[in-house]
């Protein structure tokens, strides 16, 4: 954290998560990232990989497990569910997933834009009084 705070701050947090199982390892990165490092005083987004197999869209997972997060204390200024794997090429000469890493990647894009503050936050430095 001194080195982030000496090279400009902190401006966001981008929390990424794979799709699946939710766990308390994930409560406790999130609470040790965001509350314990960052005393909560920037922006945190959560980016949900591996979504290309939700049915009828990404988004569905996010829609089926935000009352875990809120439950769990866990909030977000924003989310993206993604699919960073493109597939095996199809007869085509596509990739299977092209289309969604191309949705994907423009999705996340918006979050940095939207939600990245233009100064950087700093954890401010307690010295010790000399006696």
């Amino acid at each position: 954290m001194n080195e982030l705070s000496d090279s400009g701050g902190v401006n966001l947090l981008i929390f990424v998560i794979k799709c699946g199982q939710l766990s308390d390892s994930i409560h406790k990165n999130y609470t040790l990232f965001h509350h314990g490092f960052c005393d909560s005083k920037i922006p945190i987004v959560i980016v949900v990989t591996g979504c290309e197999n939700v049915e009828p869209t990404m988004d569905r997972w996010w829609n089926d497990n935000e009352a875990w997060f809120k439950k769990a204390g866990m909030s977000f200024n924003g989310r993206a569910c993604v699919c960073a794997f493109k597939g095996p090429i199809t007869d085509t000469g596509v990739y299977r997933n092209e289309g969604l890493v191309y949705e994907s990647v423009i999705l996340v894009k918006q979050l940095v834009v939207q939600y990245c503050t233009s100064n950087g936050w700093k954890k401010v430095r307690h010295t010790k009084l000399e006696v």
